[in-house]
């Protein structure tokens, strides 16, 4: 699959769930939009603009609830990274409870509450 492709599929699934937790997300999306480092440790592909598009719509949507109109959205770079990484954090979370079968509560895909955690719940 390109990175056209990966992009353009997950900015469909991302528009058809715009409140989606961890609990929603396709394993096949979960396998596409996990970052492996390897050696180089910079995101290649379609990964990061996967990312900045999840997390900036759902910037967007929640400012028009609030506000009633489109917001001007800015992001600080270290912000954005350390987002991206939380993103990968969840993401791996996911990958262990479908392949693992360990449960954890849902959390918000591409929102970062302060003080979020990764809750553990017993099958």
């Amino acid at each position: 699959m390109t990175k056209e492709n990966i992009l353009a599929k997950s900015i469909d699934w991302i528009r058809s769930h715009p409140d989606a937790t961890t609990h929603d997300v396709p394993q096949e999306l979960v396998k596409l939009w996990l970052f492996d480092s390897g050696e180089d440790f910079s995101p290649v592909g379609a990964v990061l603009p996967v990312f900045v598009f999840g997390y900036t719509d759902c910037m967007a949507r929640k400012s028009i609830a609030a506000t009633g109109r489109a917001p001007k959205i800015e992001h600080r770079l270290g912000d954005l990274v350390e987002k991206f990484q939380l993103w990968q954090l969840k993401l791996s979370l996911v990958q262990v409870e479908q392949s693992r079968g360990m449960k954890f509560q849902p959390m918000p895909l591409f929102s970062f509450p302060d003080g979020e955690t990764a809750e553990f719940r017993a099958a």
